[in-house]
């Protein structure tokens, strides 16, 4: 596969610029491989912290979609208090486990 040039503007105290003229495409080409590896590596995290999370969530009884069984408004039979209302954990990782669904993260 041939190599495709690829123009982007930096600003003049980007670090790229403190390697030698004849050095800086390959210093480059490197950091666009580990961002790309890194960012393959952070999708994959984000997936398992999500399944943890929900694992984890599920073995104590709490739902993020809306309760199960009992009354909408309390704490009915089997329901866990949790389930009562939305606490800002519940919360922010029912906004965590949604964004990283999106692709968010």
């Amino acid at each position: 596969m041939a190599d495709q040039p690829v123009q982007i503007r930096l600003p003049e105290d980007h670090p790229i610029f403190s390697y030698p003229k004849g050095e800086r495409a390959g210093v480059l080409r490197r950091w666009i491989e580990l961002g790309r590896l890194l960012d393959r590596s952070n999708v994959q995290l984000v997936g398992q912290i999500r399944m943890v999370i929900r694992e984890e969530l599920n073995s104590l009884g709490v739902s993020l979609s809306g309760g199960r069984g009992g009354s909408e408004k309390g704490g009915g039979p089997g329901r866990h208090p949790a389930d009562a209302q939305d606490t800002p954990l519940k919360t922010a990782l029912s906004g965590f486990l949604n964004l990283s669904d999106r692709g968010g993260l």
